[in-house]
Order: structure tokens, then C-alpha cells, then sequence
């Protein structure tokens, strides 16, 4: 169902701008493998889409907000910072986007409507096709490069795993296919085969050690038991300038906690927790009026407009985010937001649309200020406060 309503939603805007619109569904295949997503000529046409077990529940769109898809990409970007990579010239013009469903989750719909959206704010004739492995095995990661090599399609988005990166590499012919990973940072392989393979995660320890940077001398890591700001606090332990305290239980008692923990006083705090629980802790030290801290330090978990929701802005007062998201697409924005994406706020979907870019033209001409080097997407680490409603950049005085 919310692939029918992305489609309409393209339909309604490219009639409204007077673009001819060809649309194929197939709405009786019950398992999802294939989605082809391709532009030809100003048409769209969407091709072999298998749906299943789609989640009915999609915000609603105003329509009379909607863009002109086929406007240009903003062109007021410099080329100093253009990164060019050792990839093969193309078989042709196919990307295949890659994951395993049970892996990711719902991420794999919203990879979809990301790619979508990238396919018609572009004036090219590339096709993307979408497979879903059942698993990430030796023997499924095998067969699918195999499917790949008789399709004569070398360019892959791969959304795999860090725990099964190995297994990418155990493929005997790896070196002939060029492989962005969204999901992976290059500091978690234990090699690199060839210089084919880019990886697109952000890295929170970059962020982290921006953070500690600002930091006065007196810093404390909070972090609770969910596996995340597990990974996280595993960054920090090994700091001697960091001092770290667990906050436990799924329903903390935080005014108890902060009573305890009388070193807080006149601290550093980074919050290594959810955007709730962050939240409910900076109201708890907003509220305490003995409890005086110098500045409350979060990553990119915390970098979202929810933030506006669940906190006052006398609650954010002392928050300073890292963030790796820096540039965004003004026309991607708007088509990622009459899809119900995210773009601005959402690292997966940043890297998937740079990801994308990355295949089709070997730069990153969409991107400012984004380069690779050593295999990696290097992304920078912006600081920022939050006002009433929106996040400014932080200036350190």
C-alpha cells in the first residue's frame, strides 16, 4: 500500500507539471524480491515490484505542497571538493541494491522510497533493481554475485552487515564489481581487498572525539544497557579523561541518579542514550537548581526534531550535537518528504542517496565538502545547539 501511494504521489506531480507518467504495478506477488525502478526519457516507470508484508501505517501528504521532480539539482556546489575512486566503468546502466530483510527491517521499504526519490529528481536512464536475500551466508552472498555476473551488473549497494563483511570477500571474483556499504565503517574491516569497495557509515568515534574536544576537564559519560551506547560507551572506557556511569534499568530512577553522582557537578555530560531518555535527563538537571553542569554533549542519536518534542528549550540550554549530516539536496529533501523520508536527520538514508550519486557518476557532486579516502566516505563532524525549534551551528568562544 505505501508503494501504491508513493507512486501516486510521483503521478500527481509529474501530471501536474505536464510530464508524460508510465506506471506498471504488480500487486499479486506475495514475496519481495525485485523492485526496478527505472527513468527513461522524462517517463518513470516502475517495473516487477513484488510487495510483502508492507506496514499499512503512512503519514499523510499534502499534495498541494508538492515539487517539480524533474528540477535540476542545485548547482551552487564547488567542484574543489569532488572525490574521484579506482571504480570499473559500468556494464551498464543498472545499479543493484542489495540487503536482507530480516536483517534490517522496516529500513529495507524505506531504502526503497530513498532510491525512488533519487531515480526521479535525476535526469538519467539508470535502472535499480532490488534483491533481498534470505540471509547473509557464504552460500546466499555466493549465489546473489553469481545472479549479479550473468546479469552483467557490476554496481552494488550493498546494505550487509559488519558482522558478515568476510564473507563479501570470500567471493572469488569480488574485484570485478564496484561495492558501496552503507551500513559499515571502514575502521570495522579487518582488511580491504580492493579499492572498489567504499564504505558509507558515519563514524561516531570521530564524533565523540569532536565532542571531547570542547570539553572542560571534569567529563562523564552516561550510557544505560541497550546495545547501541553499548558500542558506544566501548569508545570512551579505554579514555582516561572520561569518567563513566551506567544509568540501569528500562525505567531508571534519574533524580536518584543524579543525586548520587555529585561529580556531575560543574561536568562535561555526554549522554550516550536514546533521544527519550536523553530528554528526560536533561529535564531532571534543568530542574535541579544545585546542580550547576557545564555543557551536556550528544552524537548524531540525538540529532533529530523529535529532540523539539520531547524537551523545553530551557532543558537544551547546555546541549551541543555532533552531527555528520551536513549538506542536503534541496530537491531530494522535498521528494524524501512527500515519500516520508528522512534525509536531513537520518544517516542510513544520507549515505544511501551519497551511495547512489557515488555509482552513477564516481564523485559526489551532490555533496559538499564530502570526499573518500582510504575507502571510506569521510564525513565531517558539525557541531551544533538547538534553539526554539531548529539547530544552529555552535561557535566555541
Amino acid at each position: 500500500m505505501k508503494y501504491i501511494i508513493s507512486i501516486l504521489i510521483i503521478l500527481i506531480t509529474f501530471t501536474a507539471c505536464n510530464k508524460k507518467e508510465v506506471i506498471n504495478y504488480n500487486p499479486n506477488v506475495t514475496k519481495a524480491k525485485k523492485l526496478k525502478v527505472i527513468k527513461e526519457n522524462n517517463n518513470t516507470n516502475v517495473l516487477d515490484t513484488n510487495i510483502s508484508n508492507i506496514d499499512l501505517n503512512i503519514s499523510s501528504i499534502d499534495i498541494n505542497n508538492s515539487i517539480d521532480l524533474n528540477s535540476s539539482i542545485d548547482n551552487n556546489i564547488s567542484d574543489n571538493n569532488i572525490s574521484s575512486i579506482e571504480f570499473l566503468e559500468s556494464l551498464n546502466n543498472k545499479v543493484a541494491i542489495v540487503y536482507c530483510s530480516k536483517k534490517i527491517g522496516k529500513y529495507s521499504i524505506k531504502i526503497s522510497d530513498v532510491v525512488l526519490s533519487y531515480s526521479a529528481s535525476e535526469d538519467n536512464n539508470f535502472s535499480y533493481l532490488f534483491y533481498d536475500m534470505d540471509n547473509e551466508s557464504n552460500e546466499s552472498i555466493n549465489n546473489l554475485f553469481d545472479t549479479l555476473k550473468k546479469e552483467e551488473i557490476n554496481n552494488i549497494m550493498m546494505y550487509l552487515t559488519p558482522g558478515n563483511l568476510d564473507k563479501l570477500y570470500e567471493y572469488e571474483t569480488i574485484d570485478e564489481f564496484n561495492i558501496y556499504l552503507p551500513l559499515i565503517n571502514s575502521k570495522l574491516a579487518s582488511r580491504i581487498p580492493h579499492n572498489k569497495i567504499v564504505f558509507g557509515a558515519i563514524s561516531y568515534e570521530n564524533q565523540l572525539n569532536t565532542l571531547i574536544n570542547i570539553a572542560n576537564s571534569n567529563i562523564i559519560e552516561i550510557y544505560d544497557e541497550k546495545r547501541k551506547n553499548l558500542k558506544l560507551h566501548y569508545l570512551l572506557e579505554n579514555n582516561p579523561r572520561v569518567t563513566s556511569y551506567q544509568l540501569k534499568g528500562k525505567y531508571p530512577n534519574y533524580k536518584s541518579f543524579i543525586r548520587q553522582h555529585r561529580k556531575l557537578k560543574n561536568a562535561s555530560v555526554i549522554l550516550n542514550l536514546d533521544i527519550i531518555k536523553s530528554s528526560i535527563f536533561m529535564s531532571q538537571i534543568s530542574a535541579n537548581d544545585r546542580l550547576k553542569i557545564s555543557q551536556i554533549l550528544a552524537t548524531q542519536s540525538n540529532y533529530s526534531p523529535v529532540s523539539f518534542v520531547l524537551s523545553q528549550q530551557k532543558d537544551r540550554k547546555k546541549l551541543i550535537i555532533a552531527s555528520s549530516i551536513l549538506y542536503t539536496n534541496k530537491t531530494l529533501d522535498n521528494i524524501n518528504k512527500l515519500l516520508g523520508n528522512d534525509i536531513r536527520y537520518d544517516w542510513v538514508n544520507y549515505s544511501t542517496i551519497l551511495g547512489l550519486e557515488l555509482l552513477k557518476t564516481k564523485k559526489t557532486l551532490l555533496f559538499d565538502n564530502i570526499e573518500v579516502m582510504d575507502n571510506q566516505i569521510q564525513y565531517p563532524s558539525v557541531l551544533y545547539k538547538t534553539k526554539k525549534s531548529s539547530f544552529i551551528p555552535f561557535v566555541n568562544k
